[in-house]
């Protein structure tokens, strides 16, 4: 059996379009295989756990309490209070009392912000809802020789 020119043509015509389909299907799947897939929300957040740690929180709280236990004071003016923590949607956590006659201010107010900022970030990874009352500052006063927040002296 003897193939025309003409029929070797118009069989490799028909055949063209098949093998462009092939090379194209290939190339297709050649490049999508180096493309990387989006991380999933998991993934995303997964990492930032490890910067979380509930131990260096409460050892910078024992700290912050050690510095501020003696409270000792002659006159109110001595009495200061410090924001401890950091609510979720903003604000501290609570008030506590200080002697500036005894404790060194600077220090406290370094360590209170660092205990802020971890507290802050643990709420973000973890999505931790609070109740967003706001705990206005309550000041300090001094009774009996002790710092206590007004709030809770019976002089009021």
């Amino acid at each position: 059996m003897n193939v025309s020119f003409y029929e070797k043509q118009t069989s490799n015509q028909m055949l063209e379009p098949y093998l462009r389909m092939c090379v194209l299907v290939a190339a297709m799947f050649l490049t999508s295989s180096c493309h990387s897939l989006p991380p999933n929300d998991r993934a995303v957040t997964l990492p930032d756990t490890h910067l979380i740690d509930p131990q260096a929180e409460a050892m910078l709280l024992k700290r912050i309490q050690a510095e501020i236990s003696d409270a000792r004071c002659s006159a109110d003016s001595q009495c200061r209070t410090l924001p401890i923590g950091e609510k979720s949607c903003g604000g501290p956590v609570s008030w506590v009392p200080w002697s500036a006659s005894v404790s060194n201010g600077e220090q406290l107010r370094v360590w209170t912000a660092q205990l802020a900022a971890m507290q802050r970030r643990r709420n973000e990874v973890s999505g931790v809802m609070s109740n967003c009352q706001y705990i206005a500052d309550p000041g300090a006063s001094c009774v009996a020789q002790h710092c206590e927040l007004r709030s809770l002296n019976h002089s009021n």
